[in-house]
């Protein structure tokens, strides 16, 4: 799906200049004075119907313009319409070619892409080495899907050498961040004291709260664990639980 940069439109923001009554006047003046934000705001506009009738070939001309003078978002916007064939003959290659301008950018949700491409060898082409440094760059920017991959990648030694420690870390990261699949394997961690010290409490922490978020696994292994802990370590694992969420609450 591409990404939504609207509330400035809808707050008449956009550059502290837009006009409330007609966004779009302001933004193709501005982009066919070739300003690249703009020339980017114009594309998503038609890409969206945002002010103006809904007009796919004129999102890709005006996104194109903006990323001929280097603006990562558009590049990326580019490589989702032609990965999806969206307004334009479907053309994966074509889209990775857009992914990796962005990516080599510094854009997150590009690496992203570029790392699950990678890994799953849509286009012919499976390279772990190549995914994990995607997800690495996209993990140092706090994306949590790609911390989750990268840990998983360092526990399977896929594409990076083993290193559970390692997997430890990215799985922590993006399981504090929310990710549930990543709490499971943090849970799966601690309880089979990989890469850190057994801890079956701890296991429990993070097995409820992914659980909680529905995870049916989770869920099977918090009921199995408790059936292994004392009542004193039940009520640490609650109180540890409560802390935890509280914590996580506040960031």
């Amino acid at each position: 799906m591409m990404r939504l940069f609207l509330s400035s439109f809808l707050a008449c923001g956009f550059l502290a200049a837009v006009a409330c009554a007609d966004p779009s006047a302001e933004v193709r003046e501005r982009a066919e004075a070739g300003a690249p934000w703009s020339q980017y705001y114009l594309g998503l506009m038609y890409a969206q119907g945002i002010s103006i009738p809904k007009d796919l070939g004129e999102a890709l001309k005006w996104y194109r313009r903006s990323a001929d003078q280097g603006t990562a978002i558009a590049q990326f916007s580019i490589g989702e319409m032609y990965e999806t064939g969206t307004g334009v003959p479907k053309d994966r290659a074509e889209g990775v070619k857009w992914y990796h301008h962005a990516a080599e950018q510094g854009d997150a949700d590009a690496q992203v892409k570029l790392g699950a491409i990678y890994t799953s060898g849509d286009e012919g082409v499976k390279d772990f080495a190549e995914a994990a440094k995607w997800y690495l760059r996209a993990a140092a920017q706090g994306k949590t899907e790609a911390q989750y991959q990268i840990g998983l990648m360092y526990e399977q030694g896929a594409g990076v050498p083993k290193h559970f420690i390692e997997a430890v870390a990215w799985y922590r990261r993006a399981a504090e961040q929310g990710d549930a699949r990543a709490q499971a394997r943090l849970g799966f961690m601690y309880y089979n004291g990989i890469g850190l010290p057994d801890d079956i409490i701890q296991a429990h922490v993070w097995w409820n709260l992914a659980a909680a978020k529905g995870m049916v696994a989770a869920e099977r292994n918090r009921l199995d664990v408790e059936n292994e802990m004392t009542d004193e370590q039940k009520i640490e694992a609650m109180k540890r639980g409560r802390e935890l969420f509280v914590r996580l609450e506040k960031k």
